[in-house]
C-alpha cells in the first residue's frame, strides 16, 4: 500500500527583528519560525491548542533540535514551510520543516518531540488517536 504522504504547509515571512544587522535572519530565530508552522499544524490536526499545550495529562516537549542552513533567508522573504514527520516512535516523532522560496531549499530543523506523562514524571507511549492523524504525515520509507 502506498503512503499518501502530503506535508503540511504554511507560509512565513522574516521581519526587520529577526535579522542581524546585514538583513540575513539571526539563526537562533529558526527555531521561534519553525514553532509557529508547529502550532499551526497543531491546530490543522484538530488538536486545538489547549488540547494539545495546555494538557492536564501529557506534554510534548522537544527533545532534541536541529537545523541546516542552506541559503540565506532575508528580511522582508516569503516562505513555504513545509512540515512532514521523518519518524513516528514508542515515545516520541521526528519532524522535518522544509522552508522554500522560488523554488529553493533554505533551511531545514528537525525537531523530536517526546510524549511526558506529567503524573509519573516519565516518558509515555504516543496515544493512538494521536499516532493516527500524525501518520497520515509521515515521510515513505
Amino acid at each position: 500500500m502506498s503512503n499518501p504522504h502530503v506535508p503540511f504547509s504554511v507560509r512565513a515571512t522574516i521581519h526587520f527583528r529577526q535579522c542581524d544587522p546585514a538583513g540575513v535572519l539571526f539563526f537562533g530565530e529558526i527555531f521561534g519560525i519553525a514553532h509557529d508552522a508547529y502550532e499551526a499544524f497543531i491546530e490543522h490536526l484538530s488538536f486545538g491548542g489547549n488540547g494539545w499545550f495546555a494538557n492536564d495529562e501529557w506534554a510534548v516537549p522537544i527533545r532534541h533540535s536541529a537545523c541546516d542552513y542552506l541559503a540565506p533567508m532575508r528580511r522582508g522573504e516569503i516562505y513555504d514551510v513545509r512540515i512532514s514527520l521523518e519518524r513516528i516512535g514508542e515515545s516520541s516523532f521526528t519532524a522535518r520543516y522544509s522552508f522554500e522560496a522560488g523554488g529553493r531549499k533554505h533551511c531545514e530543523v528537525s525537531l523530536v518531540h517526546a510524549f511526558y506523562d506529567k503524573k509519573k514524571s516519565s516518558k509515555m507511549s504516543v496515544p493512538s488517536d494521536i499516532r493516527a492523524r500524525l501518520e497520515a504525515y509521515q515521510r515513505p520509507g
